[in-house]
């Protein structure tokens, strides 16, 4: 994929210049797809200032090869232009490294996956709704259990329910306890239901911002001690509304902080959950493809480091295979591959896994033995690379804090002040580099704050 380099050249004191350094450090927290960040200060770096023709604050957009794609003003990223370009510069080249990553899947068949899967059950309706009326009734007033009625109603006639009603499941879900005495297993099995027919978050007023109260509710059963169950319609109703195309890339970093929580992790546990562990196995999938497609991609890397993790506990499970699969062609390295490999090694014979030569990103097929899905992996020396830099939308703002979530939030907000590091490469002039034109290296740091950050050449 071509990437685009966002160069930002600030003065201390300059107008807008706060705004300008903010803008630049929510873009590197959320890793458009293609894009990587630099900063120059003028006043400490004046030759790369003079070399570059900067006389005034301002951020280019910049091909590798030092051609300016685009100019923005301090003044013009505080009114927000740098986050609409970046916003659709980063759609433009997901969509080019979506077709790489189709041609990969043609060269090593079975290795990717690019279609989601969904969470059904095959369980009675009439009872969940019985066990639903019971919890209620003991609980709740006569209005509140005609919330959950006519949520069912809505769900056996497939009609999209009202965003009050769904705002209704979520309070109800709130205020139940997730002890052993009165689970909410009848709720949050409706909820998985809804989600699985795509009748949440659709286009209707009020409909996203109803899932979204949801989404919030679910993840707090979810974190409780000892509860697989909650785990497992938690994992298959987020994995459900991957569906939902309106909400799948906003949906990448809660799933990927979800992944995280020690609850959700424990299913990877010998004795964990079988079912919960088949509903995380879809969820990582489905997070994967929506991720193909995804203009920001910060969460790429703590889903890779899930499904290698995944893959270590199943390693003959199609679902974490494909996962696997997609992520690390999205931006794996030769550590993330090790270890997928020695996944797959107890399984499989020695002719089933093989490594050929030094890959930066390994073109791999996965494929399965007829008689019981023992998993391949094939990595194949010199195979093209796709490069995607990853990242969630900052438009999208209301569905990363998540203010009442919690552990949740509080843990998506640390991800994503973590330090952010890079390399720019130029090609300097000639007095420079010691008497020789050639490309040097610029290495810069961008940290919280930005501005303690130079280029250094």
């Amino acid at each position: 994929m071509d990437t685009v380099i966002a160069c930002s050249f600030h003065r201390q004191g300059a107008e807008h210049g706060k705004a300008q350094a903010q803008a630049l450090r929510q873009l590197a927290r959320a890793e458009p797809a293609g894009m990587s960040f630099a900063e120059v200060d003028l006043h400490a770096a004046p030759e790369v200032a003079a070399w570059a023709r900067v006389v005034a604050p301002e951020v280019r957009l910049l091909q590798p090869d030092g051609q300016i794609l685009q100019r923005v003003t301090p003044r013009e990223v505080a009114t927000g232009a740098l986050h609409r370009w970046a916003s659709v510069k980063a759609g433009d080249l997901a969509k080019e490294a979506e077709t790489k990553l189709d041609a990969l899947a043609q060269r090593f068949p079975g290795a990717l996956c690019d279609e989601m899967k969904m969470c059904t059950s095959k369980e009675n309706l009439d009872k969940m709704q019985a066990a639903g009326h019971e919890l209620l009734a003991r609980k709740f007033s006569d209005a509140e259990v005609e919330i959950f009625q006519r949520l069912c109603d809505s769900y056996r006639a497939h009609a999209v329910p009202r965003a009050r009603l769904v705002s209704g499941l979520a309070k109800l879900l709130r205020r139940l306890t997730t002890s052993t005495t009165a689970p909410a297993t009848p709720l949050l099995d409706l909820s998985r239901r809804l989600a699985a027919s795509k009748l949440l978050g659709g286009s209707e007023p009020g409909a996203l911002e109803a899932l979204e109260l949801l989404l919030n509710a679910i993840l707090n059963h979810s974190e409780a001690p000892e509860a697989p169950t909650a785990v497992m319609l938690a994992g298959q109703f987020l994995a459900n509304c991957f569906h939902q195309p309106l909400v799948g890339e906003a949906l990448l970093p809660v799933a990927a902080e979800a992944l995280q929580l020690p609850t959700w992790r424990a299913v990877w546990d010998p004795s964990g959950h079988a079912k919960a562990r088949e509903a995380v196995a879809v969820l990582l999938l489905n997070a994967s493809v929506a991720l193909r497609k995804a203009r920001f991609r910060a969460s790429h890397g703590p889903l890779l480091e899930q499904a290698l993790a995944a893959l270590k506990c199943l390693p003959t499970d199609e679902r974490v295979n494909w996962a696997v699969g997609n992520l690390l062609a999205m931006g794996g390295g030769p550590d993330e591959a090790r270890r997928a490999l020695a996944s797959l090694a107890p399984c499989a014979g020695a002719s089933e896994v093989s490594a050929r030569g030094s890959v930066m990103m390994p073109g791999f097929s996965i494929g399965a033995e007829a008689k019981g899905a023992i998993g391949r992996l094939q990595i194949a020396g010199g195979a093209e690379r796709v490069e995607h830099t990853c990242e969630m939308d900052p438009l999208e703002e209301k569905w990363s804090s998540f203010d009442g979530l919690g552990k949740l939030g509080r843990a998506f907000l640390q991800q994503l002040s973590r330090d952010l590091h890079l390399t720019l490469r130029l090609t300097l002039p000639q007095k420079y580099v010691n008497g020789t034109n050639k490309e040097a290296v610029i290495s810069g740091f961008l940290s919280r704050p930005l501005e303690t950050g130079q280029l250094q050449a």
